[in-house]
C-alpha cells in the first residue's frame, strides 16, 4: 500500500461504484444516441422536399438547354 496516495479509504472507488458509473454512463449514452438518431431523421425529412424540387428544376433546365442547342444547331 506504499504506492497509493495518502488519502482516506472512503475516497477510493469500489467495484460497485464503478459498476454504478458504468450503468449511468451507458444510460446516458443510450439517450444521446436516441437523440442523435431523432435529429438525423428530422434532418433527412427536412431535406427531402427541397432536394426533390431542386432535382426536378435541374432536369427541366437540362432538357430546355438541350432543346435550345438542338434548335440552334438545326438552323446553323
Amino acid at each position: 500500500m506504499q504506492l497509493t496516495p495518502p488519502t482516506e479509504w472512503t475516497h477510493l472507488a469500489t467495484h460497485q461504484d464503478l459498476a454504478n458509473l458504468e450503468t449511468r454512463l451507458g444510460a446516458r449514452m443510450d439517450g444521446l444516441e436516441a437523440d442523435l438518431r431523432a435529429s438525423e431523421a428530422r434532418l433527412i425529412g427536412e431535406l427531402h422536399r427541397p432536394l426533390r424540387l431542386q432535382t426536378i428544376w435541374l432536369i427541366g433546365a437540362i432538357f430546355t438547354l438541350a432543346a435550345l442547342i438542338l434548335t440552334a444547331a438545326k438552323y446553323l
